[in-house]
């Protein structure tokens, strides 16, 4: 049945369901098959969510949710219980066709929840925050963290729906996307209560979305927190809290930041976060400059620094680095001689 699953053929579908009858006439037969057809249901979801993320739209999604919603009828028709599990592959299944649909069959799941007629986990809420991510509409961030604290009030009796990792990063995202004034202060706060992860989680996307929030902040402190930023993920790697690659991705966003600032009343904040960005890097044990690094370095340096001599100096320091690196490209190229 995974193997049908996984496939992405329109076929498949169909082809589990005779798998699923086939076990229907053996239980007839007096052999218990419950497990086998309920793992057997949460494949045939699985298929559908394969089918939605190839789907074309050459076919209406109600049609697609339509179908979705028939297996989990016919799960009820024949006595099966729906485990968290259904409930978590149903809502992704219906999101990779229509996010909206899943959102609001998430709802209904959370109702019957509520009374005690559904079995639900931390994976539920995290497919539902995902469908908001999707969505993003103008309200998002407000929404998801009520779903958030939603979480937070049933973990109370029910540890299983308790917010974890992947809790935090969804919604670090929806706020890095939020054009609401307080988003980045928001996601920086979130951030500093996640605590200090394990030492096999790679910490690097959380910072790099809470970076990006910042950027797309008008905040006058922006600069200033993406600093600290900084230096929070530079403790964390030294406490072990690290991936495993030497990718330099959250000091590139850094640099980004300082690339794309508009406000010129800002520039000497920004330039001051791109020196300290690349310290940090250098500082760093485990990451390297990359060729985006120089690439973003060099773009930021021809935005940022308006004095043609201080500008032709900086150039010259970091493109001799560059070479020591080994690092240079026709992008390089391309940015250095646009900033001469």
């Amino acid at each position: 049945m995974n193997a049908w699953a996984n496939s992405g053929l329109p076929q498949a579908p169909d082809k589990i369901i005779n798998l699923l009858n086939v076990m229907k006439t053996i239980e007839k037969q007096g052999f218990n098959t419950a497990q086998g057809q309920s793992y057997g249901y949460a494949a045939l979801l699985k298929a559908w969510e394969v089918i939605g993320k190839n789907h074309t739209k050459t076919t209406r999604s109600e049609n697609y949710i339509s179908e979705i919603l028939t297996v989990l009828h016919r799960m009820d028709q024949e006595g099966i219980e729906k485990s968290a599990t259904i409930y978590n592959s149903a809502i992704m299944a219906m999101a990779s066709f229509s996010p909206l649909s899943a959102l609001l069959y998430f709802l209904q799941v959370e109702t019957e929840y509520r009374k005690g007629k559904a079995s639900i986990d931390v994976r539920t809420f995290n497919s539902a925050l995902s469908c908001m991510a999707i969505l993003n509409k103008q309200d998002v961030a407000e929404r998801s963290k009520e779903i958030v604290d939603r979480m937070w009030e049933y973990s109370k009796s029910d540890p299983s729906v308790l917010p974890d990792q992947t809790t935090s990063n969804i919604m670090l995202k929806i706020l890095s996307r939020s054009s609401s004034p307080d988003s980045a202060r928001v996601a920086d706060t979130m951030l500093l209560e996640m605590g200090r992860p394990k030492s096999n989680v790679d910490i690097s996307p959380a910072y790099v979305t809470v970076i990006i929030a910042w950027g797309r902040s008008n905040d006058a402190e922006k600069f200033e927190r993406v600093q600290n930023l900084l230096e929070r993920y530079q403790k964390d790697t030294q406490q072990g809290a690290h991936s495993k690659s030497s990718s330099p991705i959250v000091y590139n966003s850094a640099l980004s930041v300082c690339q794309h600032n508009v406000n010129t009343e800002w520039n000497p904040k920004a330039v001051d976060t791109m020196w300290f960005a690349l310290e940090q890097l250098r500082q760093s044990k485990y990451a390297k400059p990359d060729q985006n690094t120089y690439v973003t370095l060099f773009q930021a340096i021809n935005h940022l620094l308006k004095d043609a001599a201080e500008r032709y100096v900086a150039l010259e320091k970091e493109f001799a680095n560059c070479i020591k690196d080994g690092l240079v490209c026709q992008p390089i190229l391309e940015a250095l001689y646009g900033s001469c």
